[in-house]
């Protein structure tokens, strides 16, 4: 299940809903939302409740910066196809300006 809304993401690219991409935008979009996660070093959750049940005390509820974070990788992985990857060294630095501040540790 997505973190972030997947409608709001095929819109950030201007997609319409019976776009042939979709499946591709969706696959996209998980990786984007793990290399966030593991860019955070840090589990993020779509509900308070499930960070609430966590028994991570770094866990975190979405918020509009990591969401802003996944929907520009998203369009990165979508604009560039040929150059996309979930790897966090290259995750783009548009995405780690926004998740930056809510980063545990400095990870890698």
């Amino acid at each position: 299940m997505s973190i972030v809304d997947a409608d709001l993401v095929k819109a950030h690219l201007r997609l319409d809903d019976d776009s042939p991409d979709g499946d591709l935008v969706a696959a996209y979009q998980s990786a984007a939302e793990e290399a966030a996660i593991q860019y955070l070093a840090r589990p993020v959750f779509a509900t308070q409740l499930e960070v609430d049940e966590s028994a991570d005390e770094n866990a975190m509820l979405v918020n509009a910066s990591f969401t802003a974070a996944v929907m520009y990788a998203v369009a990165a992985m979508y604009n560039k196809r040929e150059d996309a990857t979930a790897d966090v060294s290259q995750f783009p630095q548009e995405s780690r300006r926004f998740l930056d501040p809510f980063r545990v540790g400095q990870g890698v």
